[in-house]
């Protein structure tokens, strides 16, 4: 069926959505432009919601994750929120560059950034360090698989218009996560496989503007998620269980049909 009401996973619209773009049967058709990743979690949730289509948003719960994705949807776009931010001089972002490091503006001459980092021969964190002078710009950040440390993390927290960070698969531990915490503007965090637990979690509790949270193989408990879960009803939760699907954690007071 096109639609399952309550299990969007067997619907064959939300399975069409998944395919390739070169499989004749995704959906939208080739000539349309394709669904944003948040615009196919929206269509996920209505479904397991029971796809009403007299459904409205203030009959939902406020800890209801539709309200939270519909809520980002409608948010400014970034560009706006970032045209303020200092200028920043092609020469220097060609200065600051190397062969492992790779600065972009996010689009046109847009002073945001977004950076990303790669396994150099011989690793040194001074390459990240020298980032200082523009991380006012940085909004996005790679840092995944890196050897970083407590000094790495104190660059990081020096870059508050940071809206994406990707740090998984680096040895950081709940010692280094409380250097998150002076982020207001950060919504999307990558942190799986590493050492972070329950205590480094509960950083997170205070990030107000966190929207999605990539979570798996660290020493986090089902406790700690909870604990999470209960200061963050709205939080989109990727634990691994079905990356594809994007499965996320749920209101204990959920309608979802399982």
């Amino acid at each position: 069926s096109t639609v399952v009401p309550g299990d969007f996973e067997k619907s064959e619209l939300i399975m069409r959505l998944h395919l390739p773009p070169t499989d004749e049967d995704h959906m939208p058709p080739e000539s349309k432009k394709p669904l944003s990743d948040s615009e196919i979690q929206i269509l996920e949730r209505w479904i397991a919601l029971g796809a009403s289509d007299t459904i409205k948003l203030d009959q939902l719960p406020s800890n209801e994750p539709l309200v939270a994705l519909v809520n980002d949807m409608r948010t400014p776009d970034p560009m706006e929120q970032w045209a303020n931010l200092p200028f920043v001089a092609d020469s220097t972002l060609e200065n600051l560059s190397s062969d492992y490091l790779t600065i972009k503006r996010v689009a046109g001459n847009s002073n945001a950034l977004s950076i990303n980092m790669y396994m150099p021969p011989k690793y040194d964190p001074q390459i990240i360090l020298d980032l200082k002078r523009i991380s006012p710009n940085i909004v996005e950040l790679d840092l995944s698989g890196l050897p970083i440390g407590e000094k790495e993390m104190g660059l990081i927290a020096l870059c508050n218009n940071l809206d994406w960070l990707e740090i998984d698969q680096t040895p950081i531990t709940d010692s280094e996560m409380g250097q998150l915490k002076g982020l207001p503007k950060l919504r999307l965090l990558k942190v799986y496989e590493t050492g972070i637990g329950d205590e480094g979690l509960a950083v997170l509790q205070n990030l107000t503007n966190l929207k999605k949270l990539y979570l798996w193989r660290t020493a986090v408990t089902q406790n700690g998620l909870e604990g999470l879960k209960a200061k963050k009803p709205a939080l989109l939760v990727d634990n691994g269980v079905d990356p594809k699907l994007q499965v996320f954690f749920e209101p204990k007071d959920s309608t979802v049909a399982k």
